[in-house]
Formats: C-alpha cells, structure tokens, sequence
C-alpha cells in the first residue's frame, strides 16, 4: 500500500463521517486512451460541515448506471443525509443503504423557472405560481446567505467554537417558518 493509497483512504474515511452527503453526476471528456472511449461519466461525493475540512471524491465509470454508484455510496452510513439534483439513480441508493434523500432547492428553483419560460412575457406576473416559487425559493437562498455570513463573523475561534451549529440551525429554521407562514 503506498502513500497515494493511505490518503486516499483517508479522505474517505473523512467524507463517511459526515452526516450530509451531497451526490452529483457529469459527463466529463476524458482523455482519449486506446480501447476508450473520448466522453465517461463521472460520480462524485462532497462533504462538507461549517467547522472542519471539506472533502471531495470522484469516481469515473463509462457510464451512468446503478452498478456504479451503488459501489461508491456502498460504505455510506445508514441515516445520513443524501442531497441529490433528484436523479433517479439517487432514489435507489438512499433506499438501498436507507439513507436521507434530500432535493436541492437550487435544481426545484430551475424547474420554476422553465415554467415561468413558458409563459409568454407579456402574461407574466408575480401572482403567477412558478414566479412566485421562485421568490420564495430565493428568499430561502437570502436566509441561508445571512446564515453562513452570521456563521463566519467572529473575530476568533474561541468565538466560533461557542456559537454552537445547532443555534443556526434554530435560526434558520425560525426565519424560514416565518416565511412559509406569511404566506
């Protein structure tokens, strides 16, 4: 086992401990190598918390399909979270290690907008739904914008280390009550 192999497994066992995983998938170029194929997928993992390191893990594969991914969450602990684009592929890996699917707002926001796409400018209007999902989804974006930003103001660690996570996470989840209410 060399070096490469020990950071390798390092990094992972770093990404495992997280409780929220995030899952994305790409079609990358890859470089064009005898018996291959110029274009391949590529699976990758990130975990990241707002005190400690940030991790990322790629895996390529010649194309998408369940085998594959189903190896590279295979190690993932059950109950942990599972933020996904909603790609079907994501459904049958939380079900299978009964992990936390989690939808990204940032991809419902898209489907908003391709609606609101749809509708010829001249009819469009804030009563309209996907506009007015979208100014939802974006005031959800601003909350949780004042929540890093409230996160990474104190002057020193000692600071940091006593405005314990969960308190933001109270935070947010009363300014995001507040706005469903409203409504």
């Amino acid at each position: 086992m060399g070096p490469a192999t020990l950071v390798v497994n390092l990094t992972r066992d770093t990404l495992l401990e997280s409780d929220l995983i995030y899952g994305d998938e790409t079609t990358i170029q890859v470089l064009k190598e005898s018996g291959r194929w110029p274009q391949g997928e590529e699976l990758h993992m990130d975990a990241g918390q707002r005190f400690g390191p940030s991790v990322r893990m790629f895996s390529s594969s010649p194309e998408l399909g369940a085998q594959y991914a189903q190896k590279l969450y295979a190690d993932v602990p059950s109950r942990t979270a599972l933020m996904t684009d909603g790609y079907k592929l994501y459904n049958g890996i939380a079900h299978n290690y009964r992990l936390v699917p989690l939808g990204c707002w940032a991809h419902v926001r898209r489907g908003f907008v391709k609606a609101e796409e749809s509708v010829p400018k001249a009819a469009r209007s804030p009563e309209l739904l996907a506009t007015h999902f979208i100014a939802l989804i974006g005031k959800l974006f601003a909350i949780e914008a004042c929540s890093e930003v409230d996160a990474r103001t104190p002057t020193t660690v000692a600071c940091a280390i006593q405005r314990p996570r969960a308190r933001h996470g109270r935070l947010r989840q009363h300014k995001t009550r507040l706005l469903i209410n409203a409504r």
